[in-house]
Formats: structure tokens, sequence, C-alpha cells
């Protein structure tokens, strides 16, 4: 296996672990509407998603989907517990399921890619 193809997936993992573990002090604040930032967890984890089942080269089956899924939903699970002791940031429920929801459409979007890759092959 290419070890050289994890790069992606571990380093976007560690941006969002610096993200996600910054107090909320340290936060920019912007003036968005409640709730937005479900759009940038969804938008994170869907990215985390797609890179990992790129660097696994999996030909979309089924099973290795729902095993990379999982594994991102411990993950996504694990960064929310850890908030719960960051100064000015918490461990949200809905902000897990915007992860899940976000890392289940990377994961399908680069299944459609692979398989548009192997068609044109």
């Amino acid at each position: 296996m290419n070890a050289r193809r994890w790069w992606p997936p571990l380093l976007w993992a560690a941006c969002i672990l610096l993200a996600t573990w910054m107090p909320g002090a340290k936060l920019p604040r912007f003036n968005v509407p409640p709730g937005s930032d479900k759009v940038v967890h969804f938008a994170f984890f869907a990215v985390l998603g797609f890179l990992t089942l790129l660097a696994l080269r999996a030909r979309g089956g089924l099973r290795m989907v729902i095993v990379v899924l999982i594994a991102i939903a411990a993950f996504g699970a694990f960064d929310e517990f850890v908030q719960k002791f960051i100064p000015g940031r918490s461990m949200e429920l809905l902000d897990w399921v915007a992860d899940v929801s976000g890392a289940a459409t990377g994961l399908a979007l680069a299944t459609l890619a692979m398989r548009g890759r192997e068609a044109r092959s």
C-alpha cells in the first residue's frame, strides 16, 4: 500500500482537530445565523470522507463505505467529546449529526468519482 496517499486525509483530520479544539475565545466572531456552524461541520467531514475513501482506493464496495463511515463517526464523536473540556466550546449532538451527514455525503461523492473514473478506463 502506498503511504503517500494517506497524507491528505490525515492532514485534513489534523486540521479538523486544530479548528475544533481551539478555545472559544480565540475563534473569530462572525455575524452569522445561529446553527450555521453545522454547515462547517458538514463540509469538514464531507472532505474527510471523500479523501479517506480515495486513500483506500476502495471501489465503492458497500462494506468498505460502511466501515469508513463508522470510523469517521467515531472520530467525530471523539472530537465532540473533547470539546466538552475546552473553554468556550461545547459538546453538541447536532454537530456530530452534521459530521456524520457530511462524511456520508463525501463517501457517496468519492464512490461516484471512482465509478466514473472506472467507466472511462
